[in-house]
């Protein structure tokens, strides 16, 4: 049985924020899901051969050709930010 307790260590992990009633309702909804998930491990599915794609068609692949792409002064120019001739992007980890 899935606990609140259950339910504020997953919201914690996933950074969220819930209130009581979004608590109880995530732990309705999970406790459907895994309930279904046993059902299906209940099933025999012996007799049904494994499958490598959902679909009935295949998707064409094209072959890869190289085409020529944007001179450097052309994505500066595009850029917000530049600095001797490179790209400036935000930092992606702030050090504190």
């Amino acid at each position: 049985m899935i606990t609140t307790n259950d339910i504020n260590r997953i919201a914690a992990l996933a950074r969220l924020e819930l209130d009581s009633s979004e608590q109880q309702q995530f732990a309705r909804q999970l406790q459907s899901v895994l309930e279904y998930s046993q059902v299906l491990k209940a099933m025999d599915s012996g007799s049904v051969k494994p499958t490598t794609t959902t679909c009935a068609y295949c998707c064409p692949l094209r072959p890869d050709r190289v085409e020529p792409g944007l001179e450097i002064g052309e994505t500066l120019a595009l850029a917000p930010e530049h600095k001797e001739g490179r790209h400036r992007v935000p930092p992606v980890m702030e050090v504190e």
